[in-house]
């Protein structure tokens, strides 16, 4: 199902997201979550990304590795 242009503008731009590199990942990670509000459901541009999983633990692990590569690439 698409999502109309107003839904996806109500979420938060990962790509416009600037974290400091200088701070230890924990601090990275405080950062990156503050800003981006819900790390299951954000955008990149104008494309919409939810992350789904049927097992909460996979989905907490999966979550830590998209937030991991993010962090590491700004």
């Amino acid at each position: 199902m698409k999502k109309n242009i107003n839904e996806i503008s109500s979420l938060v731009d990962i790509s416009c997201i600037s974290i400091d590199n200088n701070c230890d990942y924990n601090a990275r990670l405080i950062n990156y979550l503050g800003s981006v509000g819900n790390p299951y459901h954000f955008r990149v541009g104008d494309t919409s990304i939810k992350i789904t999983h049927r097992n909460e633990y996979s989905l907490h692990l999966r979550a830590d590795s998209i937030v991991s590569r993010h962090i590491v690439l700004m």
